[in-house]
């Protein structure tokens, strides 16, 4: 639920950004609502993942894909992105 609000809100400010052509003046709040939105997708991703039961057998390709999203690594990147981008 989380995830799915947080992408809804994210994108629609960003896109309010866009469309009143405030996105140049305000680049650090555009990178961050860019990065808590990849973050909410990404959110949304992985606990998608968890509830289907994904069998982590097959090709050595696609074990690491799901041990990469099991492990929530594409939130916690993105998380650390954030707090990055806020320290600028």
């Amino acid at each position: 639920m989380i995830g799915v609000v947080g992408t809804a809100a994210n994108a629609l400010i960003l896109y309010a950004l866009v469309a009143y052509k405030q996105h140049k003046k305000h680049l650090l709040i555009v990178h961050q609502n860019a990065l808590d939105l990849f973050t909410s997708f990404f959110m949304i991703v992985t606990y998608t993942t968890k509830l289907c039961n994904v069998n982590l057998n097959g090709s050595v390709g696609y074990y690491w894909l799901c041990t990469i999203i099991f492990s929530d690594c594409l939130s916690w990147w993105r998380t650390f992105a954030s707090a990055i981008n806020l320290d600028l």
